[in-house]
């Protein structure tokens, strides 16, 4: 028998059911029932236990739908909201859920010390050392394992059924119909309300996921959760309604509200009231003190936070996280030695809520997300029961104590954005992926459908980059001029046989995936197969992205290789044919002198004012932040500076640009010009012609001279037929 076998031996009953009743048959039962039906009367305590069963009910529709999706391994609700929502969410709720589980053992603890001392005021012990004995003491047992913890939870199940029994038989008999009449409306004592009231009664019933933390040693999870958790729903709601109902038949409001062990009169074995009230805290104790170790030794598997890693380590032959028990030990004692829990108190159930809307939050959205894979064997369940049961638990929070409730929220949404900023990266298949999918996929069709609109225009790139280190200028400039306002795809093209190429185009695919995380771009790549390298690069041009985020600019590497000039220039010549802006990387010859300055030679609309927006978006990079930006004008006549200034000055008026205007006058060639005046410039932007077929290579020949000696060039040439720089 393996290891995982081993640990998978309790049933519904033992594993699910017991677990999950003994905590919410807690001390609330006992003390505070009767303080309920005394303030808010039979029908408004009735409410206010349905209200809360409601609550409940929902997140165990929610559970039990994404219990029969996944093969529930350890970890109960952490795993099942890890690999719902992903690892962010996971991780925010692991921590808190296994440190409130771990306060709430003190919290119990000292529950019952309490008790204990008002039933043996005569001790000479004080409650701080009771309180540590009965915690080492469930220590001891959780140590050993949880076998032992689930014996001990048997016997504490027959202590509690023999108290509960023992109210309802003397309950029945002592009922007088007048009582009950007095008591159905409310009377709520002075500070008290409904809602109050129900913050009260409400950590009553969270315990079902008692149950659920227990996964890891089920023999069927998928079969064993929601059949024993809703057992325990149901169990709890009647009994719950039935010892309200009794109470208010059997005693007067004012012994009700003051009276905490008030259900002692009607027990029929005196001393079960007592034994009902340890039973409930020792259970719900030991519970939470098995629980806890659980959860962080699941949290510490999935080596989300590096600090909790030697919690993964477990003991024995069944696993056993001995060294989460020791945490929750030094936790707990810390709590019993804090003495009152009532600033802790509220603490724990914002986290328990916090935990059971999430986990109804888990269901709406892996319905929503659509995933094929989520296909749950229970079938019980709506995405409209899972959006109010998360309403509802946000609602409860607001209401029980809304600055603790923002406390909470504040340090779940503190622990997410940590996990969040560590980049995980994980193979859970969540429903996050699916979920993005779906949104991507509805926003892609709705820009479709909407009007375009020059203000709208993005940078979104190709870059032809064939081996990216090579050519890392390309990308460098890319993401220059994406500036993150658009899209980065780095495309190659292999030349061969595609039967005979796969191989190396796999390879290729992964040397750019490669490429994007070590140099941290946020870009995507696309590799394609063809015979000759022309039709590859054209291929790929019309092929690149979908509906709107198709490419609307293609980077090339200037050619210094007359034998492929005349190729580059049909390619350039196509790519404007098929719609797509074109940017012609020429990198330095030299390293530019002096002042850092980006030159822009302003020679009409038709390229220059994609120019002028390609020289903003790369002026907002850190690398050119400090660079001046000259527009640059070149006139034959002194008579035109004053005017062709003025076009200029309305220009970028317009634009909404800054920059330095210069107007040169002189009868020089533009070459010439252009090379006098930029010679030591950063940065240049030119206007593209595009070459006239059958000319190909005589035009990159006198592209080659003119930009020969010069600092990088960017050579543009504009398909669009708005004016992007003045919307």
């Amino acid at each position: 028998m393996n290891q995982t076998q081993a640990q998978r031996r309790f049933g519904t009953f033992s594993g699910v059911f017991t677990p999950s009743i003994l905590t919410i048959f807690g001390v609330i039962m006992f003390l505070r029932t009767g303080f309920v039906v005394g303030n808010a009367g039979v029908v408004n305590g009735a409410i206010i236990i349905l209200i809360s069963e409601v609550i409940v009910f929902l997140t165990a529709l929610s559970i039990s739908a994404i219990a029969t999706n996944v093969e529930v391994k350890v970890g109960g609700a952490y795993f099942l909201i890890s690999r719902s929502l992903g690892v962010e969410f996971g991780g925010a709720i692991g921590l808190v859920l296994f440190l409130s589980q771990a306060a709430s053992v003190a919290f119990y603890i000292v529950g019952f010390t309490e008790a204990f001392t008002a039933a043996f005021p005569n001790l000479s012990l004080g409650s701080k050392a009771i309180s540590t004995i009965l915690c080492l003491i469930l220590f001891v047992t959780t140590y050993i394992g949880a076998g032992w913890a689930i014996k001990m939870q048997f016997l504490i199940l027959s202590a509690l059924g023999i108290s509960i029994f023992s109210f309802i038989i003397g309950a029945v008999f002592g009922f007088d119909v007048a009582l009950l009449r007095a008591n159905i409306p409310p009377g709520y004592i002075e500070g008290y309300s409904f809602w109050r009231t129900f913050a009260i009664f409400f950590p009553a019933v969270t315990g079902i996921l008692a149950g659920v933390n227990m996964s890891g040693d089920l023999k069927d999870p998928q079969r064993n959760i929601p059949r024993g958790t809703l057992y325990a729903i149901s169990i709890s709601t009647v009994v719950y309604l039935l010892i309200a109902f009794l109470l208010a038949g059997n005693f007067r409001r004012g012994i009700l509200v003051t009276d905490s062990t008030v259900m002692r009169l009607r027990s029929v074995i005196p001393f079960s009231l007592n034994l009902g009230v340890f039973a409930a805290t020792l259970s719900s104790a030991l519970g939470s003190f098995v629980a806890a170790p659980r959860v962080l030794q699941a949290l510490a598997g999935d080596e989300i936070f590096r600090g909790l890693r030697p919690f993964a380590k477990g003991g024995g032959r069944t696993n056993e996280p001995r060294r989460g028990v020791l945490l929750t030990l030094l936790i707990t004692e810390t709590g019993i030695l804090m003495g009152d829990l009532n600033f802790i108190a509220p603490i724990i159930t914002m986290f328990f809520m916090i935990t059971y809307g999430t986990l109804n939050f888990a269901t709406l959205y892996e319905t929503i997300a659509g995933n094929p894979s989520f296909r749950p064997r229970f079938r019980y369940f709506h995405w409209s029961t899972a959006l109010l049961g998360a309403l509802g638990c946000l609602g409860i929070m607001m209401l029980i104590d809304m600055p603790y409730a923002i406390l909470s929220l504040l340090l779940l949404f503190t622990i997410y954005k940590y996990v969040e900023r560590r980049a995980i990266v994980t193979t859970w298949g969540d429903a996050t992926a699916g979920f993005l999918f779906w949104r991507t996929r509805q926003n892609l069709l709705k820009m479709d459908r909407e009007v375009w609109h020059p203000k709208n225009w993005r940078p979104s790139i190709l870059v032809m980059t064939g081996n990216p280190h090579q050519r890392f200028k390309l990308v460098q400039f890319a993401r220059w001029l994406e500036a993150g306002k658009g899209i980065i795809v780095l495309g190659s093209v292999l030349q061969g046989d595609l039967k005979e190429m796969i191989g190396q185009k796999e390879r290729q695919e992964e040397v750019l995936r490669r490429f994007i995380q070590e140099h941290n771009l946020e870009a995507f790549y696309e590799v394609i197969v063809a015979g000759d390298f022309e039709s590859g690069l054209i291929s790929l041009i019309q092929s690149a992205g979908v509906g709107r985020l198709k490419p609307n600019t293609v980077i090339f590497g200037f050619s210094y290789d007359p034998e492929r000039y005349e190729i580059f220039g049909r390619v350039l010549r196509n790519t404007i044919l098929l719609g797509k802006n074109v940017v012609v990387v020429k990198p330095e010859s030299k390293e530019g002198r002096g002042k850092r300055v980006i030159d822009v030679w302003w020679r009409g609309r038709e390229n220059g004012a994609l120019m002028m927006l390609f020289a903003h978006l790369i002026r907002l990079n850190p690398e050119w932040r400090d660079c001046a930006k000259r527009i640059l004008r070149l006139v034959s006549e002194e008579g035109e500076r004053g005017r062709t200034l003025e076009e200029l000055q309305d220009l970028i008026y317009r634009a909404r640009v800054e920059a330095e205007l210069h107007v040169i006058v002189s009868k020089e060639p533009f070459p010439q010009v252009m090379r006098r005046v930029s010679a030591n410039s950063s940065l240049i932007f030119l206007g593209l012609n595009v070459p006239e077929e059958g000319r190909e290579a005589e035009f990159m020949r006198n592209l080659s001279s003119t930009l020969e000696g010069m600092p990088t060039v960017l050579l543009v040439k504009s398909v669009l037929r708005e004016d992007v720089i003045l919307s």
